[in-house]
């Protein structure tokens, strides 16, 4: 029946101009047909529906996972792919594997699970064969060069893995620039987080971290080199990086009074300390903006101890004043109500070996529940921003012209040249969905001085006990035996679990779509494709498979999707109308619409 009404949707259209009465307005109105919108989206979804700046948006894209069992290992899915692989950069200690016992649809929800599964990878160093072992198994789904866009709303639904108060784990959506592959560091060598499009003149090139070396696809490079690569001369890319959700699990208080205590950070009001305290759990949001103030400027604090994670002592000289809870020029909307300026993450220091230094604009708001809607609405331009907002509630709101205005860098109290103004990220985009176990998110400190192993895995007791005496207690008896790692041994109790995503739609402006991993305003394919090697996965053999309709092994047709059928003689899938992938359970988008290889 609904497969009936979905094909006559063009002709209720066409009656409705013919004189049929219009829905009344803020009733529900049908999706709109197209490869990228998913038919099982929610008319719901549909109905009238504005930007922050008050603009009619449409859908332009959803996914609402309803199919269950989709694979998306590569050639699986012509929306995402899972990688496996070590990630490391930021101190990670799970592997990615990207079968279906880690990433797959399940209850009309995409499941990221989390398992303490052991893995191991083999490789040839200039030292020799070498071994590195992880002891939890995780995922990673990313859009890259599948479905990109830029400029809109991205909207999804969310339920956050484990217990949210118990430290461990670190689920992720990040919105990242097609012109890198997350998790394959040569593409984003010298291109994290570049939002840059000026060729500074010599006597600025320092203040702006000299991007004819640093950014590898700068607005000094002219027609002749970029020719090459199907680029646009004089034009200023990079791999942008947006981060819709950062969850920072736990239970204790971010306290910027105990900094100061431990002489870190010199004090500041109570009021500071009142505005920069934050209980976990929480989310952190940001966007991150290359180049940042140069690494030797008088404008970066020089102190000892916590200096990149102490306030600025000049907000106008030091950073950016409308980001300061308690400035005079902080916008009204700059923070929600529930959102604080992020400490720990402002000025996120060294992209990459060379010590190119970047700038992170972040708010760490209150998890408003374990199941939340998380959305980030922006815009590009000399008018651009960008809009975090959790349940509806506002978190965070970037106005870009606090990122665009130039900067004057001095150097031992001299004039050294101006920062040139950087962009709100105007890159073809993908959504990348991840979860990760890290020491370096929301763990609590492991000193090993107390005799603590501060290992990982589940299965050694030593990286789960480790008994400590408390102080002594006013009626002079020993303090009390507690276990420093209980918290590790519940979560390990805990697993397996799953970060699960509801939906993921995406809004843009009326007659304004701007869909695409290779715009003609901002191409990729040919850089893509010149770099093939760097875009190609460990292990596999080409940047990426393409999506076959059938080829699963199969006894029944129940396991072939919702209309495959298993082929009684070759006993293999064989799918029907627009369904593809080896067991007939993803639907047609993108290349496997319009190129349909050995069907």
């Amino acid at each position: 029946f609904f497969d009936h009404m979905r094909r006559l949707g063009p002709l209720l259209s066409l009656l409705l101009l013919l004189g049929a009465a219009p829905p009344a307005a803020g009733t529900a109105q049908p999706c709109p047909v197209s490869e990228w919108i998913d038919p099982d989206t929610d008319a719901s979804a549909c109905g009238p529906k504005t930007d922050a700046k008050g603009r009619e948006l449409e859908l332009v894209f959803s996914d609402e996972f309803e199919v269950a069992g989709r694979s998306f290992i590569d050639g699986h899915d012509p929306l995402w792919t899972a990688l496996g692989g070590f990630p490391s950069a930021d101190g990670q200690v799970n592997a990615y594997s990207d079968r279906p016992e880690h990433a797959t649809t399940e209850g009309g929800k995409l499941k990221l699970k989390v398992a303490t599964h052991p893995s191991a990878m083999h490789y040839f160093d200039e030292g020799g064969h070498k071994t590195e072992r992880r002891s939890y198994t995780t995922a990673m789904l990313q859009g890259w060069n599948k479905f990109c866009f830029t400029e809109g709303v991205l909207e999804m639904k969310v339920t956050l893995p484990g217990r949210t108060d118990w430290p461990g784990l670190w689920p992720a959506a990040r919105l990242f620039g097609n012109l890198g592959r997350e998790s394959l560091s040569e593409t984003t060598e010298k291109m994290w987080p570049w939002s840059f499009d000026h060729c500074p003149e010599t006597e600025n090139e320092d203040a702006n971290q000299n991007p004819r070396k640093r950014q590898r696809i700068n607005a000094c490079v002219g027609a002749r080199e970029t020719a090459r690569y199907g680029l646009n001369p004089r034009q200023g890319r990079g791999a942008t990086d947006i981060n819709l959700m950062d969850a920072v699990p736990g239970g204790r208080k971010l306290s910027y009074q105990d900094k100061i205590d431990k002489g870190l950070c010199d004090p500041v009001p109570d009021y500071v300390v009142q505005a920069l305290s934050q209980q976990l759990p929480a989310v952190a949001t940001s966007v991150q903006l290359g180049p940042g103030i140069p690494k030797w400027a008088d404008e970066v604090e020089k102190r000892s101890g916590d200096a990149a994670h102490c306030l600025p002592t000049d907000w106008n000289r030091t950073w950016y004043p409308e980001l300061a809870p308690w400035h005079p020029t902080a916008g009204p909307n700059t923070y929600g109500p529930e959102s604080t300026m992020n400490l720990d993450f402002h000025r996120r220091g060294d992209a990459s070996a060379d010590d190119m230094r970047t700038d992170a604009l972040s708010a760490l708001s209150a998890l408003l529940g374990d199941a939340a809607s998380y959305s980030l609405d922006y815009d590009t331009g000399e008018e651009g921003y960008l809009h975090f907002a959790s349940n509806d509630r506002p978190v965070f709101h970037v106005d870009g012209r606090v990122v665009q205005r130039d900067k004057a860098v001095h150097r031992d109290g001299r004039p050294a040249g101006t920062l040139k103004g950087r962009k709100i990220p105007e890159e073809p985009s993908y959504l990348l969905l991840n979860v990760d176990v890290s020491p370096r998110w929301g763990w609590p400190e492991c000193n090993s001085s107390w005799g603590c192993d501060c290992c990982t895995d589940c299965s050694n007791p030593n990286c789960t006990t480790c008994n400590v005496m408390g102080p002594m207690q006013s009626n002079g008896k020993p303090g009390k035996t507690e276990n420093a790692r209980a918290w590790l041994a519940q979560l390990c109790n805990y697993l397996p679990t799953a970060y699960e995503i509801d939906y993921v739609r995406v809004y843009q402006r009326k007659g304004h779509k701007r869909i695409g991993c290779n715009p003609p305003d901002f191409p990729t394919e040919g850089w893509i494709s010149s770099h093939a090697e760097d875009f190609t996965a460990p292990f596999h053999a080409a940047v990426s498979a393409p999506v076959f309709a059938g080829g699963a092994g199969c006894t029944r047709d129940r396991e072939c999707g919702p209309a495959g059928a298993c082929d009684p003689e070759w006993k293999v899938c064989t799918c029907t109308g627009n369904w593809t992938g080896p067991a007939c359970r993803a639907r047609r988008a993108g290349p496997s619409l319009r190129c349909r290889p050995l069907e």
